[in-house]
């Protein structure tokens, strides 16, 4: 089979040939822009209809959220009666009579300061800042500012400064600790969420999570392979 070249055309055949490329291209473009439109056409349908079904779990969990909390509360007040509970306790576990099913409710707190804690953080630095500088003081300064990062929201670690009063008894300082006492007491920790864990033994004794939100969950055993990348 002979190869077409391009020489060997008339100046009409490379005309026609361009026409044809141009027209092919255009109709190419013009397909491209119909899947375009179809796609976001088909998007602005499915979406919806798939949105109503996560609200309905949404909605179906919160309520279940709710009858497990209420449900275990009689039970939660006659464990405090019973084994003298603290009634500040952040989380309990209940587990059935075999051991298999265990139930953890609870909330988790987030760490949180008064405006106060910037007065403590002044005189911790007050008292750095009268430190003879040496390898010694310049390593405390190192240690006691990573101390006092803090995080992304603006906040301390509680557990750094339990970390700092440690290093306080070393410096017998008033000033020193007197920082560390209003950052101390400037410590006001917020609910962030309440919790439900539950986890169950199987054949082989070894714990599971049983998973409870649409993350964590697997898709059902014998489901096909989902591969969109």
């Amino acid at each position: 089979m002979s190869t077409l070249k391009l020489a060997d055309l008339s100046p009409e055949q490379k005309k026609q040939l361009l026409k044809e490329a141009k027209q092919e291209a255009h109709q190419e473009k013009e397909a491209q822009q119909e899947n375009r439109k179809a796609y976001k056409q088909l998007v602005g349908e499915v979406v919806p209809k798939f949105f109503d079904t996560l609200i309905t779990q949404s909605q179906a969990l919160a309520r279940t959220k709710l009858e497990i909390f209420q449900g275990l509360k009689d039970l939660i007040e006659l464990k405090k009666e019973a084994y003298g509970v603290k009634a500040n306790q952040q989380s309990h576990s209940l587990t059935s009579d075999n051991g298999r099913q265990t139930i953890k409710i609870g909330y988790r707190v987030n760490d949180g300061w008064d405006d106060t804690m910037h007065a403590g953080i002044d005189k911790v630095n007050q008292f750095l800042g009268s430190l003879a500088t040496n390898d010694d003081t310049r390593k405390l300064v190192k240690t006691i500012n990573r101390l006092l990062q803090k995080d992304a929201n603006g906040n301390l670690k509680s557990n750094r400064v339990l970390e700092l009063e440690k290093i306080a008894e070393d410096y017998h300082s008033d000033l020193l600790n007197d920082g560390i006492d209003i950052i101390r007491k400037s410590w006001s920790p917020l609910k962030s969420c309440y919790f439900i864990d539950a986890m169950i033994l199987d054949g082989t004794g070894k714990k599971q999570n049983v998973p409870l939100s649409i993350t964590s969950v697997d898709f059902p055993k014998g489901s096909p392979e989902i591969n969109f990348i």
